[in-house]
């Protein structure tokens, strides 16, 4: 599934988008319109249900944050602000709990920008300007991207494989196994993999234009 960071956040969200155009999850939606969905609308529709803005804000906060989280045993080093409980980690994230004052707004902000600086400069941007000329941090996100969507596809597509795949598994069967994990990666034929890649970028595309009007929403500059 790529790298566990990226699927469990950004990536797993915008691959679930290209995999849902491509499957065409929401068809009634796409037909209602009188006059037809143009294709922008389309890919905005999908992203927009896979990748709402409260979940990429939480995933974009999630890596301002993930320095103050313990790890390892008790006598591995930790971050030097690393915190004890879920509460003081929310409280540093969000500000403490009660109504809603500047020191929310500070702590939110302040550790939202760390986050977009997290991501930009862990996939190799040198400037939050223009995200889409930058082609190599950009290959590399769209490969998680890719990779998320076509694990999606396939278990989508295979689904009513899977509870035969289980059963061939409880007895043991490799012989069958081989054979369902075959059907199910066949799902993905040469000329639906060429679709979900496009789509991919575009999907991509749609969240480094996200990412961007945040940074400069936070002032963010690497």
């Amino acid at each position: 599934m790529g790298e566990s960071y990226a699927a469990l956040t950004w990536s797993g969200d915008v691959g679930a988008t290209a995999t849902g155009l491509v499957r065409h999850d929401y068809q009634d939606w796409e037909d209602a319109a009188v006059l037809g969905r143009t294709a922008d609308e389309i890919l905005a529709f999908y992203f927009h249900s896979s990748a709402p803005d409260f979940d990429l804000l939480a995933d974009v906060d999630a890596w301002g944050a993930r320095d103050r989280v313990p790890h390892g045993g008790s006598d591995s080093p930790q971050p030097p602000y690393a915190v004890g409980s879920v509460v003081d980690l929310l409280t540093r994230v969000y500000g403490p709990a009660g109504e809603l004052t500047s020191e929310h707004t500070f702590a939110r902000a302040t550790n939202r920008a760390k986050g977009i600086r997290e991501i930009l400069t862990h996939y190799g941007f040198t400037s939050a300007a223009d995200l889409a000329a930058q082609a190599e941090p950009v290959a590399r996100m769209r490969e998680q991207t890719l990779i998320v969507a076509k694990t999606f596809f396939k278990v989508q597509e295979g689904y009513d494989t899977l509870g035969d795949l289980a059963t061939a598994a409880r007895d043991l069967d490799l012989r069958a196994i081989q054979g369902l994990l075959a059907a199910i990666n066949a799902a993905l034929t040469q000329p639906r993999e060429q679709e979900l890649t496009a789509v991919n970028e575009q999907a991509t595309g749609l969240f480094l234009e996200w990412l961007k009007d945040l940074a400069d929403r936070y002032g963010v500059v690497l």
